[in-house]
C-alpha cells in the first residue's frame, strides 16, 4: 500500500509540473575588478562569461571594454586614469625581482585604492547599484576588498 500511495504522489507530481512549468531563472551576479593589471581582470572576465553562459544575469564593472558579445552579460567600463596604465607598465619594465615587487606591495596596496574610489563614485557605478533588482552575488577582484561594502547594499 505504501509503494501505491508513492507512486502516485510521484505521478500526481511529475503532471503537475507538466501541466504548470515553473519559471526558473540564474542568478543575479554583479563582479567589479578594479585592478589596472589586465592580467588579473581577464581571469575574473572569463568566470563572469561562463556564469553567464549557464544562465545567470551577470554584470561586470572594470576598466577594459568587452568586444565579445555573451547572452546574459552586462559590462560597464570605468577607464582607468593613465597613471594608473604607465605605473603597472614601469613596475613590471623595472622590476626583474620578487625582492623589488615585495618592497613596491605597499606602495602599489595605497595606489590600488583610486581605481577603487573612481570607480564606486562612478556615475555608471552609481546607477548600477540604484536598480531596484538588486544582486544576489558580488565577485570581487584582487587588492579590491574596498568593494566588499558593496554587498551590503
Amino acid at each position: 500500500m505504501v509503494i501505491r500511495e508513492w507512486v502516485v504522489t510521484l505521478v500526481t507530481l511529475c503532471v503537475f509540473v507538466t501541466l504548470f512549468p515553473l519559471e526558473v531563472s540564474g542568478y543575479r551576479i554583479l563582479g567589479i575588478n578594479t585592478s589596472p593589471s589586465r592580467s588579473h581582470v581577464i581571469v575574473q572576465d572569463a568566470l563572469m562569461k561562463e556564469l553567464a553562459r549557464r544562465g545567470h544575469h551577470v554584470t561586470m564593472v572594470s576598466p577594459y571594454k568587452e568586444p565579445e558579445q555573451v547572452p546574459n552579460y552586462r559590462k560597464i567600463t570605468v577607464p582607468m586614469d593613465p597613471w594608473a596604465s604607465d605605473f603597472t607598465k614601469t613596475i613590471f619594465e623595472n622590476t626583474n625581482s620578487r625582492l623589488a615587487m615585495l618592497q613596491l606591495m605597499p606602495q602599489m596596496l595605497r595606489l590600488s585604492t583610486i581605481p577603487v574610489n573612481k570607480t564606486l563614485r562612478s556615475q555608471e557605478f552609481q546607477s548600477l547599484i540604484k536598480e531596484p533588482e538588486g544582486y544576489d552575488l558580488l565577485i570581487t577582484g584582487i587588492m579590491s576588498d574596498a568593494v566588499l561594502g558593496v554587498g551590503h547594499m
